[in-house]
């Protein structure tokens, strides 16, 4: 998480608009259980931490992908997320969160 706030703030200094960090591939759900339930807490967690300073910041948060098929306690987080920084105009910080390309093909 610290990275992602170390690139944000360097990305705000050079006025880019748009950062899309890939989070997680519908192809990752065929890990193990132990490590899907962790990568779906990071979200949850990023959240918690970060979002007060991403209002703060300007920052906007979105993502693409499945909000459906997370777990309910990823998507409430996320949706939360989205809401709480809907008005803002600043960067716009993109989850790749169950995504996948094949998915946009289809």
């Amino acid at each position: 998480m610290d990275a992602i706030n170390r690139c944000l703030e360097g990305l705000k200094r050079l006025d880019v608009k748009y950062l899309t960090l890939y989070a997680f591939s519908t192809e990752n759900w065929r890990r193990p259980k132990a490590e899907v339930d962790y990568l779906m807490n990071l979200p949850v967690q990023f959240i918690a931490k970060e979002l007060d300073n991403m209002i703060a910041n300007n920052i906007r948060l979105q993502v693409l992908g499945d909000m459906d098929g997370l777990p309910d306690h990823t998507r409430i987080s996320v949706t939360r997320g989205i809401e709480a920084t809907a008005g803002n105009s600043g960067l716009t910080l993109s989850f790749a969160l169950n995504y996948g390309a094949r998915e946009e093909i289809l």
